[in-house]
């Protein structure tokens, strides 16, 4: 009988164990699983001159500072939200850095170490997270150039070449020189991420196609088109990855000087771009169907310095950093805005 008695108390202990081990399986995995969730609304901004990439929810909720320093800018997240790539801007003699960083171990793996005036264009990352694709100054011109998000040796696939885009896993976007001169005409084209098949998607220009911005979905292509006739006009346009179905969204007349930052809303429904007008810059917010300019943001009545914007997820919303207000967010007709940090120069929803 006390045999049966020791054998009922392990049973039940080792039931007790198992019990045990399953609900912290379970909980581990929840918690993995809740992290890229939990990233859902958090916006990446990069503080130039202090405070390093960090995260923030929109509601101002959720900061954390993910690697701290200066002279970092560019966040971008991955597809899946995990992992974070910036860049780091060091000393010609250096060369930059472009650096992938855990958003939930915080730690960053530098995968680029040796091109200067590094640039990232709208969707650097591959659709499935495992390439990164970039500009910047090797061993000659500016150039494309491809590198797993792991890190490892990166391969140029087209000279003459910048603001880099993945429109899918194997093709690029970007945009490049027409003529072979450096300071001739430049077109929009894509090529395969193994530097092969170069396509021109736009016409023969008589000035510059530049900024190609890919939509979220990867089913649009937004760009500028600035002509060198008087009075030389910005015109907004998109199309899709083919180089068909060519569409003007905002005419020159709106638009008469570079434009900085260009981005489509998460339904692929407005762009917002970012025109410098003498360092004081406004948000225009354009409808893409009808085509039609919807709002002019801001004009002229902030300090924008190094200003730059994005949408929120939620679409009604536009976050926006300026030299006067820090990092905060808006609604698309300019009203009820709400400051969510005191610096930050780039941002990324």
């Amino acid at each position: 009988m006390c045999k049966n008695f020791l054998m009922a108390i392990s049973i039940f202990i080792l039931l007790l164990l198992l019990c045990g081990c399953e609900s912290s399986t379970d909980s581990e995995s929840d918690n993995q699983n809740e992290n890229p969730v939990a990233l859902q609304n958090y916006m990446a901004f990069g503080g130039y001159f202090a405070g390093g990439i960090n995260i923030i929810k929109y509601d101002g909720t959720g900061h954390q500072v993910l690697f701290p320093g200066d002279s970092v800018s560019s966040p971008v997240w991955s597809p899946d939200r995990t992992k974070i790539v910036f860049i780091k801007v060091r000393p010609s003699v250096l060369g930059d850095l472009l650096i992938v960083v855990d958003t939930v171990t915080k730690v960053p793996d530098t995968i680029v170490s040796n091109v200067n005036w590094l640039v990232l264009g709208s969707s650097p990352w591959s659709p499935d997270g495992s390439q990164i694709v970039f500009a910047g100054y090797g061993s000659g011109p500016l150039s494309v150039y491809v590198v797993d998000a792991t890190g490892g040796a990166a391969t140029e696939i087209l000279s003459n070449a910048s603001y880099p885009s993945f429109i899918s896993n194997d093709t690029i976007v970007c945009q490049t020189v027409d003529s072979g001169s450096p300071d001739g005409p430049t077109v929009i084209a894509k090529i395969s991420s193994t530097g092969t098949g170069l396509d021109t998607l736009t016409d023969t220009p008589s000035g510059r196609y530049y900024r190609p911005t890919i939509s979220n979905d990867r089913t649009k292509i937004a760009y500028i088109y600035w002509s060198y006739s008087s009075p030389y006009p910005h015109e907004l346009w998109t199309m899709n990855p083919d180089g068909s179905g060519k569409t003007q969204i905002i005419a020159g007349n709106t638009i008469t000087t570079i434009v900085k930052a260009l981005d489509f809303n998460y339904n692929g429904t407005k762009l917002l771009a970012i025109p410098d007008w003498d360092d004081l810059s406004a948000i225009l917010v354009a409808t893409i169907s009808p085509n039609a300019l919807d709002t002019i943001l801001s004009q002229n009545t902030l300090d924008w310095g190094e200003g730059i914007a994005a949408w929120s997820q939620e679409n009604n919303s536009i976050v926006f950093s300026t030299s006067d207000r820090g990092i905060g967010f808006m609604n698309e007709d300019g009203s009820e805005f709400n400051k969510l940090a005191d610096s930050g120069m780039s941002v990324d929803w």
